[in-house]
């Protein structure tokens, strides 16, 4: 090879070319999209076949507490969080009867509550929105246990959660018994 010929090769620019896309080329990623939206279908009707069957799962019977004064605690089933909120996505065709037309609504078996609301059957005892009376809500950091509003970080009663005692002695902090 001579000089001559190497430099113009140097100098040479190769121009740049646009790759052109068929729409053979985009198959396998149309392919991922449709395997993807196809899984994404098959996990959501799995949860709504299997949404009844964790709700039943949930329910399980335990026996009532007693209280300092030696009632028994609350004899009604307390729902699961994972009850009301499946109950809250199912059909139920007393959904479209209104409590206020129809306050025995609230008295049927699987109600949320035996009290009308703003037109929604909740449970007094348990309800954040409704705690103890209607329109009555807790505040942030608390929750309704029996009917009333209280800080489950600190009250001795309902340590982390309502019906959690603490033993004698040993101080609820941050919703733990003895924590330190």
């Amino acid at each position: 090879m001579s000089s001559n010929t190497a430099i113009p090769q140097l100098c040479r620019h190769p121009i740049p070319t646009v790759q052109k896309f068929s729409s053979s080329s985009l198959y396998p990623i149309k392919a991922m999209e449709l395997i993807s939206r196809a899984n994404l279908h098959a996990f959501f009707l799995f949860l709504l076949v299997s949404a009844p069957a964790f709700s039943r799962a949930s329910a399980i019977a335990t026996a009532p507490e007693t209280s300092e004064d030696g009632d028994e605690a609350q004899q009604s089933k307390e729902p699961s969080y994972l009850q009301r909120f499946l109950s809250q996505m199912q059909y139920s065709p007393r959904a479209a009867m209104d409590c206020n037309q129809f306050p025995k609504v609230c008295h049927a078996e699987d109600s949320p509550g035996r009290h009308c609301c703003t037109n929604r059957c909740v449970n007094l005892r348990h309800d954040n929105l409704n705690c103890g009376h209607c329109g009555i809500k807790c505040e942030y950091g608390e929750a309704c246990c029996h009917g009333r509003c209280v800080n489950t970080n600190y009250d001795q009663k309902n340590c982390g959660g309502c019906h959690r005692k603490c033993k004698k002695g040993s101080p609820c902090q941050y919703g733990m018994c003895s924590y330190a």
